[in-house]
């Protein structure tokens, strides 16, 4: 074992096993696996037999431990507080079998694991592969080199990402104090990558800034962009626990928590003058999910610039937050092609598993009994209409779709053609701008008049 591990897997069935194994050399995340929960203790637990020490070894990024054929949920809860005894700071899941009652996985959830899956949910679903994501994959958060001051001494560690090595490198340790020297070197690295345990010491860093400067507003709204990104992945984890079936408090209050800290986000941007000082962030390949928070922010700001009255800003940001949920129950065959932008590979029965997803996002949002009014849920099922009538899941045409859902579509289509992958050279905003809009497909996609607005709004608003 080397000095990090992302997936430690402790399970005894084959099929589990390989279908884990799969997702981490897709992914390049590094494995160990354990065939039950007692091997994995002793060897964890063993300690350094020379100095006679004991203690665990490599602390994992996350755990899932495989309980199929373990005949009762008391027995489940056992093999869970033992990986959780072992390692109380690691992502915790368990796959338990499919058959078994929502009150014994939430007994099970209590005890000490953070999701439960259900068996199919690891074979026909994404959701295993949106949690690795988010706890293994996005552990690291993306910072600018201007979020950093000369001879100020750093509160945490800095990394970069090197795409041959498919890693984060550490290019800034803790307590180094950032010369004029050192912050020019740094500058070949690009993009920056902070630990997303440091996100409250990044914010103090920020706000011990003294003064209220271009840059330091953008660094305030860029903390709260990364805040966001945080509560929603918590919030998607909440909706689509099996075991957290009654929840539905908590799940209002991160639903309301999300919707504060998304309003707060677009007050802040109104004022910052390069939007992608604090939205666009080079990328790693990742689920439509992923993008959500980014989306929900530039619909926010587009629908706040183009005189939206406060509700419908707040409906706008709301269907952009729950339109894509259901594509977490897509099977990994068909994410793994729609990641490669290969839509056209689909097959028609994927394809209409593909095209059904609003309609399986709202009934998640529904199922959870979220506060969403008859025309948020209007939003979120045509959120992949065009004006031609080709789009899906209805085929609506141009004049009976309103501002707000093409608002939601464009959104979503701004964020995704202006994303920047590793290693790509910056666009500058304003020739993205006009690039898209004299696109001629936009006619197709969207009404003259939406287009119209789009143009006053992003051509002359520079």
């Amino acid at each position: 074992m080397g000095d990090s591990l992302d997936f430690a897997l402790i399970s005894d069935d084959k099929g589990i096993v390989d279908s884990i194994r799969m997702l981490c050399q897709h992914f390049n995340y590094s494995l160990e696996v354990w065939k039950n929960e007692d091997d994995f203790f002793d060897q964890q637990t063993a300690g350094n037999e020379e100095g006679g020490a004991s203690g665990p070894t490599v602390e994992p990024l996350l755990i899932l431990v495989s309980a199929l054929n373990t005949p009762t949920h008391e027995s489940v809860t056992q093999k869970v507080q033992v990986a959780k005894q072992v390692y109380p700071k690691s992502f915790l899941g368990c796959v338990v079998a499919q058959k078994m009652p929502k009150e014994e996985a939430s007994f099970i959830q209590k005890s000490g694991a953070n999701i439960v899956f259900l068996e199919n949910e690891i074979y026909n679903s994404s959701k295993l592969e949106y949690v690795c994501s988010n706890i293994i994959r996005e552990m690291f958060i993306p910072v600018k080199l201007a979020d950093f001051e000369q001879e100020r001494i750093l509160p945490f560690d800095i990394y970069y990402y090197a795409p041959q090595r498919s890693k984060y490198l550490i290019c800034g340790h803790e307590t180094l104090v950032l010369s004029d020297e050192k912050m020019a070197k740094m500058k070949k690295y690009g993009d920056f990558f902070i630990k997303r345990q440091d996100i409250n010491k990044f914010n103090n860093y920020i706000k011990s800034e003294r003064f209220q400067s271009t840059a330091s507003l953008e660094k305030r709204c860029r903390f709260q962009y990364l805040n966001l990104c945080w509560n929603y992945a918590e919030f998607v984890f909440l909706l689509t626990d099996y075991s957290r079936y009654n929840s539905l408090q908590e799940g209002k209050a991160l639903f309301d928590n999300c919707k504060e800290i998304s309003n707060s986000l677009i007050n802040s941007l109104v004022a910052v003058d390069d939007l992608w000082q604090v939205i666009n962030q080079k990328t790693i390949e990742g689920m439509i999910l992923h993008h959500v928070p980014a989306i929900t922010a530039y619909a926010g700001l587009f629908a706040l610039k183009m005189g939206m009255d406060s509700t419908k800003v707040t409906d706008v940001m709301l269907a952009t937050m729950l339109g894509d949920v259901g594509m977490i129950y897509l099977p990994p065959s068909l994410t793994k092609k729609l990641r490669s932008g290969k839509v056209s590979a689909l097959t028609p029965e994927e394809l209409q598993l593909y095209q059904k997803h609003p309609a399986d996002s709202l009934k998640v949002a529904l199922d959870r009994r979220l506060p969403i009014s008859p025309k948020v849920r209007d939003y979120i099922v045509d959120a992949h209409e065009r004006a031609d009538g080709s789009g899906f899941p209805r085929g609506r045409t141009g004049d009976k779709l309103s501002q707000e859902v093409f608002l939601v579509i464009f959104a979503e289509e701004y964020h995704i053609k202006s994303m920047q992958k590793i290693g790509q050279e910056k666009m500058l905003m304003n020739e993205f701008n006009a690039k898209l809009l004299d696109d001629p497909s936009m006619m197709l996609r969207y009404r003259p008049t939406f287009v119209n607005e789009l143009r006053n709004l992003l051509l002359h608003d520079e």
